[in-house]
């Protein structure tokens, strides 16, 4: 974070002042309590560390009450959750900074080691750094205009107006990716429960551009899952991509998509790399690579129509995946009810346009894949965790799905999976069938 070295030097400051065995600095954060620099004696210290406050023992009391002093620690039996193991800790001191926003705490093996004079010492070092920490709340718009963040420009000027094509997305994002300092990166996008790697920067990253990755026990499955950004530091490596030994790196951040339906990784060798800085940078990042990437899908692919036997197949792999990761497939099905008339009216050439159009709109509403099954009826599928999403986007599909201005009859139809039921793809695709022949009134299973 900003002043990373001054909160470091004050902290060894403190410890030499108030002869303390170990000093350590926490910042509140979602319900968190984040070490943001320490010193320490102690072979057992925990770093990095971010202790929820039910788990937070004695730091979470001084935090509530204040400010707290204890001559004997260990006959209250507190738990010190910055330790991995007993260190025999008697005397312990904790003061709130800048109002509860973070905890100043120091601690020794001696009882009776804090005086009333020491405990004054330390609520001034609190507010030294409350004021310290106010100084980088205010510091951080104006670095907008300086330094790291001029990399914003360089941002706006690559990726607006977003590139024409995923080639030139590529050499944008690497270009960037290489300005903000950072060895690894890759975009992951969802697609029918796969991921598939669309743009990379680094050796490990550019090795699977363009191919699928199981992100299964990787730290990319939480932020699928949870949604939120994810900040990983770890000494002894973290898994970046798969789990394998090189793919370990000490830092690690990944940001959701949700625009897209993907994510966005970075990754570093050096525990420090990924700073707070980059994080919001790769927060911005994320925002515009949705825009340029949701752009560049919302063109027409018409190579992303099927035939109808890969078609069933890529619904049955759907289905059988679904029952394992959670999430719900959402069929739709759509018929020109009065093709024959519109061909005697119109001819055979603007009939075959009615049918491509209708086709780009299931690929904007879908994406890939999409199937003109048995020649009449056009099929589209979509995965994704978020059941309620996919309820919305089928109902969008049934009442915006007919064109406007046109004379074409069109019904549409749709399915919604259970991720709790099995269902068998031959039975999604014979009841839509039925349905869109039948005589009666448009209906969506619910």
């Amino acid at each position: 974070m900003l002043f990373g070295e001054e909160f470091q030097e004050i902290i060894e400051l403190i410890s030499n002042t108030l002869s303390a065995f170990t000093t350590t600095f926490f910042l509140v954060k979602d319900q968190k309590l984040v070490l943001v620099a320490h010193h320490s004696l102690s072979q057992w210290m925990r770093s990095p560390l971010a202790v929820d406050m039910a788990d937070a023992g004695v730091l979470a009391l001084a935090l509530e009450k204040g400010s707290f002093v204890s001559s004997h620690v260990d006959r209250q039996a507190y738990e010190i959750p910055y330790y991995d193991s007993e260190e025999g800790i008697k005397a312990f001191m904790a003061v709130q900074v800048d109002g509860g926003k973070g905890l100043l705490c120091v601690d020794s093996k001696r009882s009776y080691s804090f005086t009333e004079k020491h405990q004054k010492l330390l609520q001034q070092f609190s507010s030294f750094l409350g004021r310290l920490l106010n100084r980088v709340r205010s510091l951080r718009p104006k670095l907008l205009e300086s330094g790291k963040y001029l990399l914003l420009t360089e941002m706006v000027q690559r990726l607006v107006p977003p590139p024409s094509g995923f080639e030139e997305l590529q050499a944008a994002f690497s270009q960037i990716v290489q300005e903000m300092g950072v060895e690894e990166a890759m975009v992951l996008l969802e697609s029918n429960g796969a991921f598939t790697v669309a743009l990379s920067h680094g050796s490990l990253s550019t090795e699977r551009l363009h191919s699928d990755l199981s992100i299964q026990n990787t730290p990319w499955q939480k932020v699928w899952t949870t949604g939120d950004p994810l900040v990983v530091r770890d000494p002894r490596g973290v898994p970046y991509i798969v789990g394998l030994r090189k793919d370990a790196c000490s830092s690690l951040l990944v940001v959701p998509m949700k625009g897209v339906s993907g994510m966005l990784g970075m990754a570093s060798k050096d525990p420090r790399g990924l700073t707070v800085e980059v994080l919001d940078l790769a927060t911005l990042l994320s925002t515009l690579l949705e825009m340029a990437v949701r752009e560049l899908k919302g063109k027409p692919h018409r190579s992303m129509a099927l035939n109808s036997l890969d078609f069933f197949r890529g619904l049955e792999t759907a289905l059988e995946e679904a029952t394992f990761t959670g999430a719900s497939v959402l069929l739709v099905g759509c018929r020109v009810k009065n093709l024959e008339d519109l061909d005697k009216k119109w001819g055979l050439k603007e009939s075959e346009e009615l049918l491509r159009e209708l086709q780009d709109e299931f690929v904007r509403n879908l994406g890939a894949p999409v199937c003109l099954f048995r020649g009449h009826v056009l099929m589209g599928y979509k995965v994704h965790r978020d059941r309620k999403r996919l309820e919305a986007e089928g109902k969008a599909m049934e009442k915006n799905l007919p064109l406007n201005g046109s004379k074409a009859v069109v019904r549409v139809v749709w399915r919604l999976s259970s991720p709790s039921r099995r269902v068998k793809g031959e039975d999604l695709i014979m009841d839509m069938l039925r349905e869109l022949h039948s005589t009666k009134g448009i209906l969506g299973l619910r």
